[in-house]
């Protein structure tokens, strides 16, 4: 994310990250079978489900505290889109409505170009992919 502000700051162009917390997705469905039976106590104590993170929802039966998770759970995408606060956010990273400092990694400009680099070679790669298989249908 940083890269692309870097490549945009001449534009009125915000960009903000924002995380809905730990999520139990279909990412799991490449991993061994016997992992993903290993960590399913896991992932159903302590992840959210796609639905629960998508309405902020959470594992909890208390009325008051389901409330509060969920308002959490939403509050870094309000915030970052309705919000005066959020002016002037731009390259953050909101996790649960809190700006986290990024990792030294990421803010490694080396590693950034080189992964912006890579990503627009798959992504040609993918569409030359997508040409060819629709000249030989």
């Amino acid at each position: 994310m940083l890269i692309c502000l870097h490549r945009l700051h001449s534009l009125p162009v915000s960009s903000i990250c924002v995380s809905p917390g730990m999520v139990d997705t279909d990412l799991w469905r490449d991993y061994p079978a016997w992992y993903r039976a290993v960590s399913l106590p896991f992932r159903a104590a302590f992840l959210r489900s796609p639905e629960e993170a998508a309405e902020g929802d959470t594992h909890t039966n208390e009325p008051q505290l389901r409330f509060l998770l969920k308002v959490l759970a939403c509050l870094g995408v309000l915030r970052c889109l309705v919000s005066n606060s959020a002016q002037g956010m731009s390259g953050a990273f909101v996790y649960d409505g809190e700006e986290i400092e990024f990792s030294e990694a990421a803010k490694d400009q080396d590693l950034a170009v080189r992964v912006w680099k890579t990503m627009e070679q798959l992504q040609q790669q993918a569409a030359l992919q997508k040409q060819m298989a629709l000249w030989t249908k």
